[in-house]
This record gives C-alpha cells, structure tokens and sequence, in this order.
C-alpha cells in the first residue's frame, strides 16, 4: 500500500514497462555455509555487469560483508533521490535522440557513452540497463537496482522526477520484500536487501517522457 501511495504521490501515471528486460533474475538456488555469501550468488551476481573472470569468482564473507556497504549506499542514494542518476539518464538521452527506440540498449552499451561529471564515476556492476516497453516495442529503457534493502524500498522517489515510472519487484504495485540480516564480525546486524527497484525512462526529446 506503501508503494501505491507514493507512486501516485510522485506522479507515475504510465503503466508498467510489459517487456522482458535483458538483466538476469534472481536464482534463489545456492546454499552454502555462509548464508551472506548465499545472498551475493542468488540475488546479486547473476546481474553484475562484470567482465567474465570476475563474474565467475565466488565471493567469501568479507568479501560480501563489504559489498553490501558499497551497495547499500549507492541504492540509498539513486533510489531516494533520482537526480542521482538524472547526469546518466541525459547522456542516454542525447545518445539515442536519433534512433527510433532503445533496441539493443544495455549496461556495457551505456557505459561507453556516459562521461563522468566533475569527476564523479558510475560502479556499472552495481545497477543493469535495459530496453523496455510502454506503448511500442523499445520504446523506453530501464536502470534497475537489485539487492534494495525494504526501508529505501519503500520511499522510492520522494525526492526528484526523472522518470517516467518506477517498478517495485517487477510491478507498479508491488509489495517490498523483507530484508536479510545476518551479523558482521558475528556482532553487529547486516541487513541485505532482496528488492529490485527499476526506474524506466520512456523515449522523448530532452527527457523522460511523461
């Protein structure tokens, strides 16, 4: 009930993106030892946009342990406020002013186009592109956040409008998941999200459509 609120609160009146995006789901599938690391092989590593050798690599606790930091604090930030990625969202823009839709548009294919503002660099194995449909097909793109701990989850977009519409696990009315906890030092809580935000970006001139 949450999500519906702020949604029609921030003005998301498109309907939901209907097809398929490119990035990968989660497995739900490994069980190991350390349920931290579980969380990384089901939720997270089948999206990273990461080079072969390292996609591969199993991470070990620590390894997660400190992830989840990097993660959390670029999730809280693009998913509180979506001005965060309004310099990305442009290039993409500008980049595609051209052509007809956003076929074939994915991770790799904006990072070659995006320049760094002020210094300031996107991580693109922390988020996944990909082409969406509103009204034809391509006609919009989406940049989703996986691994959204529930609290952000659930103020998706207070702040900023820059897209079109906004997804919660797959849908516009979504519930938001509960979060994972484990420990970190086996004293202090971790929690590790399990939702998956995606903003979509409808194709117009200058922006988003709205």
């Amino acid at each position: 009930m949450q999500v519906l609120l702020l949604a029609a609160t921030i003005g998301f009146t498109h309907g939901a993106a209907a097809a398929a995006p490119v990035c990968a789901s989660p497995i739900g599938q490994s069980k190991s030892v350390e349920p931290i690391v579980d969380w990384y092989d089901n939720y997270i590593r089948p999206n990273r946009h990461l080079p072969a050798d390292r996609a591969a690599q199993r991470l070990s606790k620590p390894q997660v342990e400190a992830f989840i930091e990097v993660l959390g604090t670029f999730n809280r930030r693009a998913s509180l406020d979506q001005m965060e990625l309004e310099g990305l969202i442009s290039q993409v823009i500008r980049s595609y002013a051209r052509a007809a839709d956003f076929k074939g548009i994915n991770t790799a294919a904006v990072e070659k186009i995006y320049k760094a503002d002020s210094g300031q660099r996107l991580d693109f194995s922390l988020f996944c592109i990909s082409p969406r449909t509103l009204h034809t097909a391509d006609d919009a793109f989406g940049v989703t956040l996986y691994g959204v701990v529930a609290d952000d989850c659930q103020h998706i977009g207070i702040r900023g409008l820059v897209f079109t519409s906004a997804l919660v696990n797959g849908s516009a009315s979504a519930q938001c998941k509960p979060d994972l906890f484990f420990t970190k030092m086996y004293i202090w809580p971790l929690p590790a999200g399990t939702n998956e935000v995606s903003f979509i970006c409808g194709k117009d001139t200058g922006g988003c459509a709205r």
